[in-house]
């Protein structure tokens, strides 16, 4: 088997490192999938008949960049657009469009 990968360590979408905070592992791809408890197909699977239990996280997603700040997506809108507006002015008002 050869393995490729185009970063420096293996693990492609699932890799985590310290990087971030050295006493904070971070996942740098995906490992959240917001949309899923809408999904047809996943409903249609009937997983709560077998224990599933949907939760859902205070904030929805976030980034953190290596310089200590971090992107945050509230669950409401006017909550994201606020720190948004506080990071980059300008920005919070074109996220709400």
């Amino acid at each position: 088997v050869e393995v490729l990968e185009a970063n420096a360590g293996p693990g492609g979408a699932v890799r985590s490192d310290r990087g971030v905070d050295p006493a904070f592992v971070s996942d740098l791809g995906s490992s959240f999938y917001p949309l899923a408890a809408a999904s047809p197909v996943l409903a249609g699977l009937g997983l709560e008949r077998y224990g599933l239990r949907w939760s859902h996280a205070p904030r929805v997603l976030a980034h953190p960049f290596p310089d200590g700040s971090c992107a945050v997506l509230e669950r409401r809108p006017e909550d994201t657009a606020a720190a948004m507006e506080a990071a980059a002015p300008g920005d919070g008002e074109a996220w709400l469009g």
